[in-house]
């Protein structure tokens, strides 16, 4: 049994490899920005680091305050390209793959926690994510981050103010999180009101 999930997770990790690596292709083929990702990185482009959220973006463009400025100082360090717009998505990409596998390890104790992550990496929708200049992937890392940080009060490891400053900070970087926060929240409210919970409540 043990050889057998051994070779399961070999395979797990084949499959996240290939993944990593399509991404990282795409990236190589050098393709110019899609329209919407042209429409982004204009007003991106045009603006300095001073000046970045000083009003909306143009072209009906939205982003994260948080990841606007996370993007404007990668492209400051590395420079503004086609090419390094691109490469923080990658990097999302690994990261919520990494995430994904956390949450299935240690928070549901899967035996095969690998599967989780090398099904995520072989999705075609997220690996066109993976190599966009838009905040998409990034938002999967954010929302996933947060279950963590959440787990982590629910289990008595983390106080309710560092929960607090945790979201409060998240909520920059990520549109769809607060959704992600007040259903997290939402949910343990009605559970335990449900179990007349006060303490919790």
């Amino acid at each position: 049994m043990k050889a057998f999930n051994r070779v399961l997770n070999i395979l797990f990790l084949a499959i996240i490899a290939a993944g990593l690596f399509v991404s990282v292709k795409m990236e190589l083929v050098g393709r110019s920005l899609w329209f919407d990702e042209a429409a982004l990185a204009w007003s991106f482009t045009q603006r300095s680091l001073s000046n970045l959220t000083s009003e909306g973006l143009e072209l009906v463009q939205a982003a994260p305050v948080g990841w606007l400025y996370l993007m404007k100082i990668f492209t400051l360090i590395f420079g503004n390209t086609d090419y390094t717009l691109r490469i923080p998505s990658i990097i999302f990409y690994a990261a919520t793959l990494v995430l994904i596998w956390y949450i299935l390890d240690r928070i549901f104790t899967s035996r095969y926690a690998l599967a989780g992550a090398a099904f995520a990496a072989s999705l075609p929708i997220i690996l066109q994510y993976s190599n966009v200049f838009k905040p998409y992937i990034s938002d999967c890392f954010f929302v996933l981050l947060a279950v963590i940080i959440y787990h982590r009060y629910m289990s008595g490891r983390l106080p309710a103010y560092a929960l607090g400053i945790s979201f409060s900070i998240l909520l920059w970087f990520s549109n769809p999180i607060c959704f992600v926060e007040g259903g997290l929240i939402g949910a343990t409210g009605l559970y335990a009101l449900y179990k007349k919970d006060l303490k919790k409540i």
